[in-house]
């Protein structure tokens, strides 16, 4: 299983639909894409929540995959309409930021641990 945590920024005025669109994939009218999409692509685990710091605010996000590259190469170039619609800004950490085909960073094992909910414990 690979891994990978990174922070990505929300563009100004942006926080608002951001957690909006998180609600619509959790708990809302996209959840059933959402789990759909996340499958065919192989996420197994996702984890997003916004922090805020001193520079503005930020989608912290954390995925597992057993291959994140075709993880993220799906995602970027599928015509499903829930991942054109992610693509698009629909949800973080897209919002703002561009899409890639490609993870953000080298896949990290056993780094940090996060839960749904948002706590983050350092593991070693």
């Amino acid at each position: 299983m690979q891994s990978v945590a990174f922070v990505a920024p929300i563009l100004p005025g942006k926080t608002e639909a951001d957690r909006s669109a998180m609600q619509s994939v959790a708990h809302g009218e996209r959840k059933a894409a959402y789990a759909s999409s996340r499958e065919r692509h192989g996420i197994t685990r996702e984890a997003v929540w916004i922090q805020q710091t001193p520079g503005g605010d930020a989608a912290v996000v954390y995925l597992e995959a057993d291959d994140l590259q075709a993880a993220f190469a799906g995602i970027g170039s599928s015509q499903e309409p829930f991942d054109s619609w992610f693509r698009a800004g629909g949800a973080p950490p897209a919002a703002g930021t561009p899409t890639t085909t490609s993870p953000p960073s080298t896949p990290h094992r056993d780094r940090v641990s996060i839960t749904l909910v948002g706590a983050v414990t350092a593991t070693s």
